[in-house]
């Protein structure tokens, strides 16, 4: 965790590089969530990178993965109980481009862009 980073009720192993906020989430070893991303109610997998601006809410963010600059994935308001439907998964080795928008309940393929 460096200066300026927040993190709440959160989980991060060992080698987590993080710079911006994180709100209840799990994030595994090597992952990099840069200064004024947001990562919050969220998994995510060794050696992916949130990049600047980014915003991942209610989603599996599988390993190797990046997400770009300026994204959204997922969900980004709380309320209510959050159903299947709306759980956003990212999977392995995947990229969501920068300023891309993944909806709530959407799915991204392993290997793939966005």
């Amino acid at each position: 965790m460096r200066a300026g980073a927040l993190v709440e009720d959160a989980l991060l192993t060992a080698g987590c590089d993080v710079r911006g906020t994180v709100r209840r989430a799990v994030l595994g070893p090597g992952v990099v969530v840069e200064a004024g991303a947001i990562v919050e109610d969220s998994v995510v997998f060794a050696h992916t990178r949130v990049e600047a601006e980014a915003h991942v809410a209610t989603s599996v963010i599988d390993a190797s993965c990046v997400v770009g600059a300026g994204a959204r994935v997922g969900r980004s308001a709380r309320g209510g109980d959050l159903t299947e439907s709306e759980l956003t998964l990212v999977g392995r080795d995947a990229h969501v481009a920068p300023g891309a928008d993944l909806p709530a309940g959407s799915r991204l393929e392993p290997g793939t862009r966005a």
